[in-house]
């Protein structure tokens, strides 16, 4: 359960992440991890990997569709790793746009981060399930254990 808890966590710092800037460029769509350069695009694309590592869990009702799962949820565990590593090198703006960026995106990050909460809570409280989220990030739990302690 500690991993899946350090994996949660981690979600938990990274959508918090995701609300630390805004440089004033719209962006219509989510572009890949991969095409991320502005703060906007790294909410959005995050905001979006996050809503979709939701419903990839609210799927996982039995080993059949944890084994299906799983695949999918480190693939988009990858993408947010690649997402916090970008928003580390955008860095921080100033107080005024990080206060207009968390005006713009906190109220839609919310109920995201309730959700992966509660779907990782779910999960890892059921002793057949919660194998198929513990390890999704692997290299980055020990990570989310030094922050909680």
């Amino acid at each position: 359960m500690r991993n899946t808890a350090s994996a949660l966590l981690l979600a938990a710092i990274l959508g918090s992440a995701f609300l630390v800037g805004c440089d004033g460029s719209e962006s219509s769509s989510t572009p890949a991890a991969s095409s991320v350069s502005t703060h906007e695009q790294l909410a959005e694309t995050g905001m979006s990997k996050m809503r979709e590592m939701v419903e990839v869990m609210k799927t996982i009702k039995d080993d059949a569709t944890g084994q299906a799962a799983q695949a999918k949820l480190k693939s988009l565990a990858e993408e947010l790793k690649t997402l916090q590593a970008k928003g580390e090198a955008l860095g921080k703006l100033s107080a005024a746009k990080e206060a207009e960026f968390k005006a713009k995106y906190e109220k839609d990050m919310q109920p995201i981060l309730t959700d992966l909460m509660q779907e990782g809570f779910r999960l890892s409280m059921n002793p057949n399930l919660k194998k198929y989220v513990q390890n999704v990030m692997p290299d980055t739990a020990g990570k989310a254990d030094d922050a909680a302690n």
